[in-house]
């Protein structure tokens, strides 16, 4: 499918001239009628095209160094930021003039509408732009504050600063830098402990481990300066194991939900709680290799054997049992497989895997636990799967609601180019790429020429 033809530079000449003219006086009106008239393809590559003419970026901290604020107002105001992939392109594009945080506010605002919203994006950006995610969050974080007039002891560099850092241990993150999901926390005690907790480890209240309950071990510096104070009564007592709260039933547990659901996992069980209602369960998983995925208030094990089943454990709903057959072969225990929830459709799921026997990538997709369809990736001539063709092992990458498979070397008889005759080398390094948006369910072949990054599009 052709993409459609960008816009001549003649379109936006006037307005690079007018920024660079007049610095502190943008002409926003002129670039809202430009933005109006333009598509997401075309406004990526607007977006070029300004970062093209702004590219001196040697500093952050230099205010002459970074791009002019008037074009980061443009972005958080005039364009559809809510689309993904044109704000993660902004951001591999201006990576450090957004670190300096001055136009995340704004786009905090329309990202993310209430508090707790902002995590959805966090988990969807995580991967690719840790850095981004962490700016974002902290704006939204930081505006949350200013509308809800907590902004007291709440210093504005203290956010963008050291608010909620991203390394390896996300997406197990806790918003324990919010006073009202602490104030939850603590909320859960019973009354009469709760009024007598003093803070000490030897603490009836600590000792009980009432508070312990909602704070990973493993990530004790996701407790960041704000509630040092927090920090030390909480993980005072787990340098002893003995001192552990005796009711906690695993040698390793993890957050597994941001804000909502917290479980600890001790092989075969998992025990969950609701942080907004209180509400626990407990759930027995079969004696089989699993991994975790949420969303919402899902839970999933995938395990492989000779049924060819993958478990849903839904903590609502109990579990529902996925036939996968039409994947699996004898070497099926060795597939990898992936498990999206439909950001739209709550009883809709994609599970994603390889054939091993001609690296054919199926998603198919379930409803209600029914198999509805199945998708191939990709739909390749005979030549694509002859041995002499080399690196024809598919790449498959999910993120944002879409799957992307693509190889970096692919024959041009595949995509139509009649200039390749039998028997001639293939065209080399030639990037195709096959999406399915789950968002919409449809399977549309995209052909990028090598200068362009399959990324880009």
């Amino acid at each position: 499918m052709a993409s459609p033809s960008p816009p001549p530079f003649e379109v936006v000449r006037p307005l690079i001239e007018y920024i660079r003219a007049n610095p502190g006086q943008p002409q926003l009106d002129s670039f809202q009628e430009l933005a109006s008239s333009l598509d997401h393809w075309q406004i990526r590559q607007l977006l070029k095209i300004l970062s093209e003419r702004f590219s001196s970026i040697t500093s952050p901290a230099d205010p002459a160094t970074r791009f002019p604020v008037e074009v980061r107002i443009l972005i958080a105001k005039y364009f559809d930021v809510s689309d993904v992939h044109t704000l993660l392109w902004v951001s591999k594009s201006w990576r450090a003039s957004w670190a300096t945080g001055d136009c995340l506010e704004p786009l905090a605002r329309r990202l993310f509408p209430g508090f707790l919203e902002y995590t959805r994006l966090q988990a969807k950006l995580a991967s690719e732009e840790p850095d981004m995610v962490k700016a974002l969050v902290n704006a939204a974080y930081y505006a949350h504050l200013r509308r809800t007039g907590g902004l007291q002891n709440y210093p504005r560099y203290k956010f963008y600063r050291s608010a909620f850092p991203l390394d390896e241990a996300f997406p197990h993150i806790i918003d324990v830098a919010s006073k009202p999901i602490v104030d939850t926390i603590l909320s859960l005690r019973p009354p009469r402990e709760r009024e007598n907790y003093s803070g000490s480890p030897r603490d009836p209240v600590y000792q009980s481990g009432r508070v312990a309950w909602y704070i990973p071990q493993s990530a004790p510096h996701l407790v960041v300066d704000d509630f040092r104070t927090l920090r030390r009564k909480i993980f005072a007592g787990y340098a002893d194991s003995e001192r552990r709260p005796h009711f906690v039933p695993a040698n390793h547990y993890e957050l597994i939900l941001t804000n909502k659901l917290v479980g600890f996992r001790d092989h075969r069980k998992i025990y969950t709680w609701d942080l907004e209602t209180g509400e626990s369960n407990t759930l027995t998983l079969p004696n089989t290799p699993y991994k975790t995925l949420s969303s919402d208030y899902h839970l999933c094990f995938p395990f492989f054997g000779a049924t060819a089943t993958v478990v849903l454990w839904d903590v609502r709903r109990g579990s529902t049992e996925l036939d996968i057959s039409h994947i699996a072969d004898s070497n099926f225990r060795h597939v990898e497989l992936e498990v999206i929830f439909h950001p739209l459709l709550d009883d809709t799921i994609f599970i994603v895997g390889q054939t091993p026997s001609d690296l054919t990538t199926l998603i198919s997709k379930f409803s209600n636990g029914v198999l509805e369809e199945t998708y191939r990736f990709p739909d390749w001539c005979e030549k694509c799967r002859k041995p002499e063709i080399p690196d024809k092992r598919l790449e498959m990458t999910s993120k944002f609601g879409e799957f992307c498979v693509r190889t970096t070397t692919v024959p041009a008889s595949c995509w139509g180019d009649s200039s390749t005759e039998e028997g001639s080398t293939p065209k080399q390094n030639t990037r195709v790429a096959d999406c399915f948006n789950i968002w919409t369910g449809l399977l549309t072949r995209r052909v990028f020429p090598q200068v362009i990054d399959v990324d880009d599009g």
